[in-house]
């Protein structure tokens, strides 16, 4: 299988980000999932190994499919996202949000954190996913 450094062939990516998925998935011993669960440290050799490829294959495909001027873009505005998970962390937003993942209102929020809808509904905060609406 080739690297995913070293290719930029779409089609070859996806075929290495197939492969390593099924090879990481097959490794571990329970799914990646976004919800919060208890951290469980991946530590089989081939697990790691894919887990690797496949993050290697994923950034180049992003980079590859946004383009150069798009993918700069991103670095050069990494620290605005940087920024909003510190002001959600400082007001304390996730210690409000519904575990299962359902919507909550800007209002509710705001209530439940004694910070001002206006506060929250920021563009920095929409603006990278932390909330929505305004």
């Amino acid at each position: 299988m080739a690297m995913a450094t070293t290719t930029e062939d779409l089609t070859e990516l996806s075929t290495i980000i197939s492969t390593s998925v099924q090879n990481y998935l097959s490794h571990v011993p329970t799914p990646p999932t976004l919800r919060p669960v208890p951290l469980v440290p991946v530590t089989d050799e081939v697990a790691v190994k894919a887990r690797e490829q496949l993050l290697l294959a994923c950034g180049k495909m992003i980079c590859l499919v946004g383009g150069p001027i798009e993918t700069l873009m991103g670095m050069t505005t990494g620290f605005q996202e940087t920024t909003a998970m510190k002001l959600a962390y400082d007001m304390k937003l996730a210690h409000h949000v519904p575990l299962d993942g359902s919507p909550i209102a800007l209002a509710e929020l705001a209530a439940k954190t004694g910070v001002p809808e206006e506060t929250i509904g920021q563009p920095h905060l929409r603006g990278v996913g932390l909330v929505s609406g305004g």
